[in-house]
């Protein structure tokens, strides 16, 4: 069996299995949103930042989901592209992917369907030195022992659009997941984003990120795409597009926004310190 190596074990999670555990069972319980017990969700977005900035959020979409649905066969992942320059979504050639907690097998079958369907192409090098999608595994895995993934590598280009819309006629939404995986504005001198000012990282939470945020609420892949090229406002924009494009022709009107916060605003909570540097996280259902 071919299976993906992990990238950023060790440092944007624990690579040993009982600490992995632990904290993931952590990240769970660690926020509480108001959101109606009987709204059911077809998919949604989280980042995937190292968990001791990103964990929490991350977290909270799968505590929901499990409420919601005791049993998933497939989680379909895009992918945020930081390394990818080309235009068409990519899967990979690997059977099951590596996470602390044990292997998950990739949906083989809905994989060649997809290639029959030419909605994404398969290369070796879709996911090497990408996380963006591994970060997430650990909690399905704990979560839905026994669900499969299709971990897709979603560049943003229309590409994406048309991916997800022809992936919801291959597929049901009573049995598959969707979730994206993003983070948003990247903002301070380590990134060459500044147009605030050093201490801008607060208008790139209230501004940039809530107008991308709005895009995606509205489940507007077109307008998740632009908003990300013009404004700089998410790495992962195909990710999200592929994902509210399956969400929209799925029967999806919108989508609400759970938790949003920065890397500047959880690092202040836990050393009462901020850095010159900030990125934007949030969690999203639809």
């Amino acid at each position: 069996m071919d299976v993906r190596k992990p990238v950023v074990a060790g440092q944007f999670y624990p690579k040993e299995g009982e600490s992995c555990l632990k904290a993931c069972k952590h990240h769970l319980q660690a926020i509480s949103v108001d959101f109606p017990e009987d709204k059911s969700f077809v998919g949604g977005v989280v980042p995937h930042a190292g968990w001791v900035f990103s964990g929490d959020c991350v977290g909270l979409f799968f505590n929901l989901l499990q409420a919601r649905r005791s049993d998933v066969e497939t989680f379909v992942l895009f992918g945020a592209a930081h390394r990818y320059g080309g235009q068409s979504p990519l899967v990979g050639f690997e059977s099951a992917w590596w996470t602390p907690l044990g292997d998950i097998e990739v949906d083989q079958v809905l994989l060649q369907a997809g290639l029959e369907a030419q909605l994404w192409a398969q290369d070796e090098q879709a996911h090497r030195g990408e996380h963006s999608i591994e970060v997430i595994l650990p909690f399905i895995k704990l979560c839905y022992s026994n669900a499969k993934i299709l971990p897709i590598l979603s560049p943003p280009t229309p590409m994406a659009l048309a991916c997800g819309a022809g992936l919801s006629r291959l597929i049901s939404s009573e049995t598959v997941v969707l979730l994206a995986s993003t983070d948003l504005t990247h903002y301070g001198p380590s990134y060459g984003f500044m147009p605030q000012g050093k201490e801008g990282w607060t208008w790139a939470r209230d501004h940039n990120d809530n107008a991308f945020l709005e895009s995606v609420t509205q489940l507007d892949g077109v307008s998740v795409l632009s908003q990300a090229q013009e404004n700089y406002s998410a790495c992962g924009a195909g990710a999200v597009a592929g994902a509210v494009s399956c969400a929209q022709a799925w029967g999806a009107s919108s989508g609400t926004v759970l938790v949003h916060t920065t890397s500047n605003e959880v690092l202040k909570k836990k050393t009462g310190q901020c850095s010159s540097d900030s990125v934007g996280y949030a969690t999203v259902v639809f």
